[in-house]
């Protein structure tokens, strides 16, 4: 094959690659418009070192499905922390959220994101909701105790709502939207 066949074929081949290829950071900022919290958003792939992931809204969604395990995680240390220190009501309530956290966090490590294009999405969103509704219950346990005491880590509890908040509203908006 004469050498000016191999350029156009390596020109073609090239230019289907250049033509295909996608813009992580333009990706990112269209999903993460689109919800309440895109400076979370953003902020939160942009740290992720996976760009692989951030081409697609199910790839955002693991960068942020993967945030809420860290946070969960680290969220759980401190009430263990705090459970060391406390006693009476606090003690009581940081015991529940130790529970709630727990699950909440066995909720996050089975979402799988690979059905949210088909019907089954649906799975998905109920196990990613169950876990901000342990988070809430978690909240919920401080204004419980009789007589009620301030959450030490409502804080937390806000930052971790908002993260899976926003996982929920991509998927939403890919399925609906």
């Amino acid at each position: 094959m004469p050498d000016w066949k191999l350029n156009i074929v390596a020109l073609s081949i090239l230019s289907c690659f250049l033509i295909g290829e996608v813009d992580a950071d333009d990706v990112s900022q269209q999903w993460c418009q689109i919800t309440d919290y895109n400076e979370l958003c953003m902020n939160t792939i942009r740290v992720d070192p996976r760009d692989f992931l951030k081409t697609s809204p199910e790839g955002l969604c693991r960068i942020i499905v993967d945030r809420a395990i860290l946070v969960s995680s680290a969220n759980m240390a401190n009430i263990s922390e705090l459970l060391r220190r406390s006693t009476g009501r606090s003690h009581q309530a940081l015991s529940v959220c130790n529970d709630e956290y727990d699950v909440a966090l066995n909720y996050l490590r089975r979402v799988d994101l690979s059905v949210i294009n088909y019907r089954r999405y649906l799975d998905v969103v109920v196990v990613i909701a169950f876990s901000t509704q342990n988070v809430a219950d978690c909240e919920d346990q401080f204004k419980q105790v009789v007589p009620p005491i301030p959450s030490p880590i409502t804080n937390e509890n806000r930052q971790l709502e908002d993260i899976i908040n926003t996982v929920l509203e991509i998927i939403n908006f890919k399925v609906c939207g």
